[in-house]
């Protein structure tokens, strides 16, 4: 019989201090942390071709690298709020479905060129 601590059981608690349970956290937290450097520095490659593609300004590359760094913050905010809200695997449903999806209307409707960094 497991008792009630919080919102955890007693037996939820305990496989939570397992040694693999441990592990298994480190290992995400290792894969988020290389995720990341691996989105900087694709975006650190790109910032020459995309300088040269659209002439930007000092101004207009730091903020567009800035602006893809500063994606990572609101990102697991929304996250974290919306799966509290709708559950984890209705949350996880969505992302995939966008990624399928979003590609088709770029493709119908492509942006046009000078209206990116437009000064």
């Amino acid at each position: 019989m497991a008792t009630s601590v919080g919102h955890q059981t007693a037996g939820s608690a305990a496989a939570a201090s397992s040694p693999i349970y441990v592990y298994l956290i480190s290992l995400v937290a290792a894969v988020g942390g290389f995720l990341f450097g691996y989105d900087l520095s694709i975006i650190s490659g790109a910032v020459l071709f995309l300088n040269k593609e659209f002439n930007l300004t000092a101004f207009q590359l730091g903020l567009m690298v800035g602006c893809a760094s500063l994606g990572y913050i609101p990102g697991p905010l929304l996250a974290a709020g919306i799966s509290d809200r709708i559950g984890k695997k209705r949350a996880w449903f969505w992302p995939p479905l966008s990624l399928a999806f979003v590609p088709r209307v770029r493709r119908r409707h492509p942006v046009r060129r000078s209206s990116c960094f437009s000064a």
